[in-house]
């Protein structure tokens, strides 16, 4: 989170008949400042969150001035969030006459951290006729140095056929991410449907659906936040963080064409260092590779891309 900037500002004035504001008068106004919760929290009490250091503070405008600034403490973190408010009060004017014109201001935290999550492994031969595992499933991977709490942040998993169309009359499935948490360099798995009763069974899912992939075939994407994609053929949708087209017959990708073609015991692996999932070059033909199944989890060591 970054400080935050200026915002709507409260205001001291000075009684005049024709001048709303003039210079403080020899002396200087003095006042009080208090701050306020909104959607920002003071940490107060210990189990909230503890996103700015709340304060009370006098403050004074002095002699021939006709402002004064103030600084409010913003603790900084790399969760991925919403911007966050607080409100600030002055009160207690004393010199000069001074009123108060209006009494509160609004502070913003801006949010300055960008999750950099990918879709880095896809199976979808999950208990099929030879299927080295039981469930489909689609790993994530978090490529940054931010977290992703997808309670405050949700996304979703949409899927849809090879030659089908999200939110057209082909059915397209989705799958919503609220809770769960991504820290960097972390791999998250979606346990997802089963074809039969073939395979062993996943490590230990940290989220569970119902969306059934084919196992050569099809498109999957990363939305961010859990409203279906629109109807067309290849998602141009701005929610869309990342988006998978695997195997030959899939008519939508990133890239010049889609990945290679999985099997029920190989998946699509997203490429890099030892396959780990740190390439993302928006090329599904060139970023994925079908290699044997490797399922991670959030219980694997993590890995900082370079």
């Amino acid at each position: 989170m970054s400080p935050w900037p200026k915002a709507t500002a409260a205001q001291l004035r000075l009684p005049s008949p024709s001048i709303p504001s003039l210079p403080a008068p020899p002396g200087g106004i003095s006042f009080d400042i208090t701050t306020v919760d909104g959607t920002a929290r003071d940490h107060n009490p210990l189990s909230e969150d503890n996103d700015y250091s709340a304060g009370v503070m006098g403050k004074t405008i002095t002699a021939g001035a006709n402002s004064t600034t103030f600084e409010v403490t913003v603790n900084g973190d790399t969760l991925v969030e919403s911007d966050e408010t607080f409100t600030v009060v002055i009160s207690n004017p004393s010199g000069g006459g001074a009123t108060i014109g209006d009494a509160t201001g609004l502070g913003t935290i801006q949010n300055d951290d960008t999750p950099l999550v990918v879709i880095s492994q896809l199976y979808g031969g999950g208990g099929n006729a030879g299927a080295t595992y039981k469930n489909d499933f689609v790993e994530l991977f978090n490529r940054g140095a931010t977290t992703v709490n997808f309670a405050l942040t949700n996304y979703s998993i949409q899927y849809i056929g090879a030659t089908g169309s999200f939110g057209g009359t082909a059915a397209s499935v989705k799958f919503d991410l609220t809770s769960g948490t991504l820290g960097p360099g972390q791999y998250f798995l979606i346990q997802l449907s089963s074809g039969g009763a073939t395979g062993i069974a996943l490590p230990a899912a940290d989220a569970t659906g119902s969306i059934v992939m084919a196992a050569t075939a099809g498109k999957v994407a990363l939305v961010r936040g859990t409203t279906p994609l629109s109807a067309v053929t290849c998602p141009a949708d701005s929610t869309k963080v990342d988006f998978v087209g695997y195997g030959g017959t899939a008519n939508c990708f990133e890239g010049t064409g889609p990945t290679p073609a999985p099997s029920t015991t190989n998946a699509v692996i997203r490429r890099g260092i030892a396959g780990t999932g740190c390439t993302d070059t928006n090329n599904n033909a060139t970023d994925f590779t079908a290699g044997p199944v490797t399922p991670h989890n959030t219980a694997t060591p993590a890995h900082s891309c370079p």
